[in-house]
């Protein structure tokens, strides 16, 4: 077993680990950084076990509440990885998962969306001149956060069910 993970922690993720970690050499990822990918997945693997969550579980959700609830607070024996090692690492993890079939696709975004990004991309090239890096960046930012309002407005609010 890898650092200091729990005993129950590692398996829940071990072949999916291994099959990561052979993405990584055939990626020709550095022998350090496929070390540090490889610990932050097994950090991640000890949150998910003691969250409840599954395998099939795991997605952009579960990997943002681990980046922003988990880590900040986190007194997980060490030696634990910040968020700049995390999360490339667990977002490479999750398209491996994806590829092999062993978590949902990502969802695309519904077409009011897409429509709306695309009206936001036309104004920030011909009207603000911005490069293109700038506005992927925010086109991805503006996306996330339309997805999440989209996400709470199908969630029924609390207030609703008292009345």
């Amino acid at each position: 077993m890898k650092g200091g993970a729990t005993a129950h922690a590692w398996p829940l993720l071990d072949q999916h680990v291994a099959r990561y970690q052979t993405f990584l050499e055939e990626h020709r990822y550095a022998p350090q950084t496929r070390r540090t990918y490889l610990c932050c997945v097994e950090h991640f693997a000890q949150w998910m076990f003691s969250a409840g969550l599954s395998v099939r579980q795991i997605g952009e959700s579960a990997i943002g509440q681990f980046l922003v609830e988990h880590l900040p607070r986190c007194a997980c024996p060490g030696p634990v990885r910040r968020i700049h090692d995390n999360r490339p690492a667990l977002k490479l993890f999750l398209k491996v998962l994806r590829e092999d079939g062993q978590v949902a696709p990502l969802q695309q975004a519904s077409d009011h969306i897409s429509q709306e990004l695309s009206r936001f991309d036309l104004f920030m090239t011909e009207v603000r001149g911005l490069a293109v890096s700038t506005r992927q960046q925010r086109l991805r930012f503006v996306g996330h956060f339309f997805e999440g309002a989209v996400w709470f407005e199908a969630d029924s609010c609390p207030a609703d069910q008292a009345s």
